[in-house]
């Protein structure tokens, strides 16, 4: 089985404002992060595993870390996450929203443009049928 990650779209996640990261064809990258925060104590990071958690929590419905509480601290509106990916040459999409003002909390699972399910229990496993190595 070949999984390639090709794009991640993140919106208020952790520490993550917005950030849009194309990974396709990009071979090794640096991840590098620079806190901007004035009081480093009360700080969520400059978000270089937040980018990761992301992905898995989009993927899985949890965070590497173990947290659940995904949304941003400074919005306060809602999260959503994208993962595009390819298993095998077949394309696929994941969308997952945490308090989102238009979506609430959903999971959205796409092969191509057709929707698979957008019911999150239902989502998920057939997320794992399709990826399932891919569990938390």
């Amino acid at each position: 089985m070949n999984i390639t990650l090709t794009k991640v779209q993140i919106n208020n996640f952790l520490s993550i404002g917005e950030a849009e990261v194309e990974l396709d064809s990009q071979g090794y990258v640096l991840v590098k992060g620079i806190n901007q925060e004035t009081d480093k104590v009360l700080s969520n990071g400059s978000g270089k595993s937040a980018i990761f958690d992301a992905i898995f929590w989009t993927i899985c419905g949890e965070t590497l870390r173990g947290t659940s509480d995904v949304v941003n601290e400074k919005s306060k509106s809602g999260c959503s996450c994208l993962v595009e990916f390819s298993v095998d040459g077949e394309t696929y999409r994941i969308e997952r929203t945490k308090s989102h003002p238009e979506k609430g909390s959903a999971v959205y699972f796409y092969s191509g443009d057709s929707l698979l399910s957008d019911q999150t229990k239902k989502s998920q496993e057939t997320i794992s049928k399709v990826i399932p190595t891919m569990s938390p």
